[in-house]
Formats: C-alpha cells, sequence, structure tokens
C-alpha cells in the first residue's frame, strides 16, 4: 500500500527561523513515480457565534518529480524559512492560528495522497523600547504610565511603574494586563477580551503623591501581539481609576511572543513570583528585616541572593499592595508582613 509520512525535525519554531524535516514516500509492492508537492501553510480561523470563516495561505511550496522502486521506501528532505511578518500559532476566544506542513503526492490516474504535520511558530521578542502614556490635562486624577521594555515573553513578567499626580483622588487603582481580539472579515466583524484578574495597586487615600509604585504582571500564557489577514490581537497593560460614579482607563500596548533574545527579569531567579513568595515567607513570623537580613535569610533558605536592585523593587512593590508594613529610622528600612498574606 502506497503511503506518505512527513517527519518534523522541530516540534516548536519562531518566526524567521527555519522547519526542517523529511517525506518518507512508501511505494508499495509497486514502483512509484509522480509530482511530489511540499507546502508550508498559515491557517487563519475567526469564529463568532455560529459563524466561522477560514483564510488559509500557502507560504511556500516546492514540487520535486519523484521515482520509487518498489519496495524501497525513499526519503525527501525540506526547509522552510517561517516569515517575521506571518501571525505566530494562537488559540484564542475568536481566533485561532495553525501552521503545519502539507506533502502532497499525485499520481497519473490515481488518488491523491496526502499527509500533514503541524508545528507551533512563536513570534520572537526583539527589544521595543520604553513608553510612557499619561491621562489628559484636566482629568480628575494625573497619571503616568511608564514601561522600560515593552516587549515581554508570554508566561513571563512585564515591568512598570505609575506615578499619581499631585491633588488626584480616586476609590482605588488597579493594574490588569487585556488580551484583545478583533475580527473583520467577509462573513462578519466582532472584538472580544480577556483580561487577568486586576491588581489592585493603590488603595482609597493610601498613595503618596509623586512617588512611582513598581509594577510586575505577568503575561498569560495565551496572550500574543500580531497582526492577521481577518484579525487582529493586542496585549495591553490596563490601569483603572474608580471614583464613584465613572472610571478612567488607561492602556499601553506590548508586543508579546513565545521566545525572548537574552535573559528573562529578574535575571538571577527563574520567577519574580516566586521570589516574591520567597520573600513573604521569610518575612512570615513578624520578624522586621532589613534588605541585607532578607539577602541573607533567603540564601539560608533556598540558597538564593537576589541582586540588590531586584529585591529592592519587589519590597517596594509589596509595600505598595500593602502587603508588607515599612518602618524608616534614619537611613536604615525595616520590613515586615503587614497583614496575613
Amino acid at each position: 500500500m502506497v503511503s506518505i509520512d512527513v517527519i518534523l525535525n522541530e516540534s516548536k519554531v519562531s518566526s524567521g527561523s527555519t522547519v526542517s524535516g523529511k517525506t518518507i514516500v512508501k511505494p508499495g509492492l509497486r514502483s512509484l513515480s509522480g509530482k511530489l508537492s511540499l507546502k508550508l501553510i498559515c491557517r487563519e480561523t475567526a469564529r463568532y457565534h455560529d459563524e466561522s470563516f477560514t483564510v488559509e495561505t500557502p507560504v511556500r511550496t516546492t514540487i520535486k518529480n519523484i521515482s520509487v522502486p518498489s519496495g524501497k521506501p525513499k526519503s525527501y528532505t525540506f526547509s522552510f524559512t517561517i516569515p517575521e511578518d506571518y501571525p505566530p500559532s494562537y488559540k484564542g476566544s475568536m481566533v485561532t492560528v495553525d501552521w503545519f506542513i502539507e506533502a502532497d503526492l499525485k499520481r497519473i490516474l490515481l488518488p491523491d495522497i496526502k499527509c500533514q504535520a503541524t508545528f507551533e511558530v512563536y513570534n520572537k521578542v526583539y527589544s521595543s523600547g520604553s513608553k510612557e502614556v499619561s491621562t489628559k490635562p484636566g482629568s480628575k486624577i494625573a497619571l503616568l504610565l511608564s514601561i522600560p521594555e515593552c516587549s515581554a515573553k508570554a508566561g513571563e513578567l512585564v515591568e512598570a511603574s505609575l506615578m499619581v499626580g499631585e491633588g488626584s483622588v480616586s476609590n482605588y487603582i488597579t493594574a490588569q494586563i487585556v488580551v484583545k481580539e478583533t475580527v473583520s472579515c467577509k462573513r462578519f466583524k466582532g472584538k472580544v477580551e480577556r483580561r487577568t484578574k486586576p491588581l489592585k495597586v493603590v488603595e482609597k487615600n493610601s498613595f503618596t503623591p509623586g512617588i512611582r509604585l513598581p509594577l510586575y504582571l505577568e503575561i498569560p500564557r495565551q496572550a500574543s501581539s500580531f497582526n492577521g489577514w481577518i484579525s487582529k490581537v493586542e496585549t495591553m497593560l490596563r490601569i483603572t481609576c474608580y471614583f464613584d460614579e465613572e472610571e478612567i482607563m488607561l492602556e499601553a500596548p506590548l508586543r508579546v511572543g513565545g521566545e525572548t533574545e537574552g535573559e528573562s527579569f529578574p535575571a538571577d531567579y527563574e520567577s519574580h513570583t516566586k521570589l516574591k513568595n520567597a520573600v513573604l515567607e521569610v518575612l512570615s513570623d513578624g520578624v522586621p528585616r532589613d534588605v541585607a537580613g532578607i539577602r541573607v535569610d533567603l540564601y539560608l533558605k533556598y540558597r538564593l541572593v537576589p541582586s540588590y536592585s531586584n529585591l529592592q523593587a519587589i519590597l517596594d512593590g509589596l509595600v505598595a499592595q500593602g502587603l508588607i508594613s515599612v518602618e524608616s529610622k534614619g537611613k536604615s528600612r525595616k520590613y515586615s508582613i503587614s497583614r496575613k498574606v
């Protein structure tokens, strides 16, 4: 029985890199000849209620005339470059993007034989620089949101800071990551948002105007950023100020991908969240400690000595969230748990 298989050398690749592998043709009891076409295909599907619309684009194609003797399988190698301006693999509420290699064997007066092998494509994240956004002059509240690096890897952290201006008043302020999906095709148009749980960064009357509050938010693993043929996916950092009868929102776009160039933040520990939890555990017995004491305790408990800048940033963030308290005496700052975490 005649058959073909597609075997990939890698199951996950980044945009701009190559996907390679081989196609094995098994001729059966008779010799086989025909045309073997190999296609790199990107399929984008949009769904809205009970309707769906699909765009399938052959990105690259190669065609080979083949001749295989009976009983002797033969393999044909291939290599395709993933264009950087194509959408990455994605599975959202309305939008799905799939990548696959399709092998199609065409024979004279005989049915075609097809085989597909799927793989994942990730955005490669390059440095996209810093960004600052602020509320409009005359707003009820003056906010300045600063993001040192607007590129981030899905599943990791984005670092930002928020400064509240003089004379600003609000009930409270939250920060969250928002993934927006927009679809515009022949059949329908639609929008949907997926949001992380809001992080309350400022309680009522608990902030000091002019002080930058550090923010560290985790990017959801299903987040992405791209423009497709019929869809657009954006990831935003959203700040929301709540008043008695209205809300004011501030948003900054992020470039999100699956593979980063260089080390993730913080470089000396695999996860900011784990480091934050470790700090809280060290302080959980209620004994006030300074930064040096916390570093010693972290080393004794976890064999971990984070840099002073990373540790100080985490402590400032925990103070801003009301999870720990700080007592200043001259140049000394003592930290302790302010409430049960």
